[in-house]
């Protein structure tokens, strides 16, 4: 096994709790990548944890997780929300709504491309976010995209870019189930490399 990069025991990064390293400013959270879990990520190999320039810090992330390499790509977050809304009550600000009121939340991911980035020409990145139908069954959003075209336009490589990664809809006055979402490429044999994952940010959309 390769040396540890952080937090875990094997050779998986252990996400730490969202409610000890999350922020939330101007009504967006911001989930930095220590609070993902990521297969692969505990070993130096494949990942490793990177404090970012303050000239960066913009971004309100201060740390990245940097894939070196790896044909396995999964980097997930998980919400237990009841939690998350007693530590960021003025975020969710749900004082005075009515019970079973729910809010959508919009997901975007902060990446980007090292200048030496690889082998994403033929390996798309699917972004996962399950939900309940009215049924009780589980579904997934699922949303394919090849991020080579970034690196292909210029606009990638160097550059912090946000792509969305789904939706999601809570009930924020109760306790409701978690939520779980995340970004994929388990489908291919390729290796790839040189994406920069500063983290995750969810901000409200509308209330139903």
């Amino acid at each position: 096994m390769g040396e540890s990069s952080g937090q875990g025991t094997g050779s998986h990064y252990t996400a730490l709790p969202l409610e000890d390293c999350c922020k939330a400013h101007e009504g967006t959270l911001y989930i930095p990548a220590k609070a993902l879990s990521i297969v692969w990520g505990n070993d130096v190999r494949y990942w490793r944890m990177i404090h970012l320039p303050k000239e960066e810090h913009y971004l309100e992330f201060d740390h990245a997780a940097e894939l070196v390499q790896v044909n396995w790509l999964e980097v997930v977050c998980k919400l237990e929300w009841w939690k998350m809304e007693k530590s960021f009550f003025f975020f969710f600000d749900v004082e005075g709504l009515e019970p079973k009121t729910k809010m959508t939340y919009e997901i975007s991911w902060v990446i980007k491309f090292n200048v030496d980035a690889f082998g994403w020409h033929n390996a798309p990145v699917k972004f996962k976010v399950p939900w309940e139908d009215e049924e009780g069954r589980v579904q997934w959003w699922t949303k394919e995209q090849n991020l080579e075209q970034y690196m292909k336009k210029g606009i990638g490589k160097g550059r912090w870019l946000e792509l969305p990664g789904g939706e999601f809809t809570v009930d924020v006055c109760g306790k409701s189930a978690p939520v779980a979402f995340g970004l994929f490429e388990t489908e291919t044999d390729w290796w790839k490399g040189g994406l920069v994952v500063a983290g995750a940010k969810i901000k409200p959309k509308n209330f139903n």
